[in-house]
């Protein structure tokens, strides 16, 4: 996976709306008022992707879509946990016996 830039995201979170709204059926007008999210505020998301995270939500909401926007930040915290699991795990184990060389004189 390789890194994006802000506006990258930005867009491909509005391509992907714009998707499912299309895969449901919807015209822009019908997803803004199922979300409560003002006509403009959809279209100027679509287009420049510009939108409030709370309007974000109502909009994935609308489509049905909450649970991967719920979802955005889980996997980084539950990494961090694995993480901190392994570190335990590593410092509650014994230290296995070294060899040791004994070199003649």
């Amino acid at each position: 996976m390789g890194f994006s830039s802000a506006s990258q995201i930005i867009q491909g979170i509005a391509e992907r709306a714009r998707a499912e709204r299309i895969r449901c059926h919807y015209t822009q007008a019908e997803l803004a008022e199922r979300s409560g999210v003002p006509l403009s505020t959809y279209k100027r998301f679509e287009r420049e992707g510009q939108i409030a995270l709370e309007s974000l939500a109502k909009v994935a909401i609308a489509l049905r879509m909450e649970s991967e926007l719920n979802g955005l930040f889980e996997k980084t915290a539950a990494s961090f946990e694995s993480l901190d699991a392994v570190e335990r795990s590593l410092s509650s184990q014994p230290n296995k016996p070294r060899r040791v060389r004994h070199t003649s004189k």
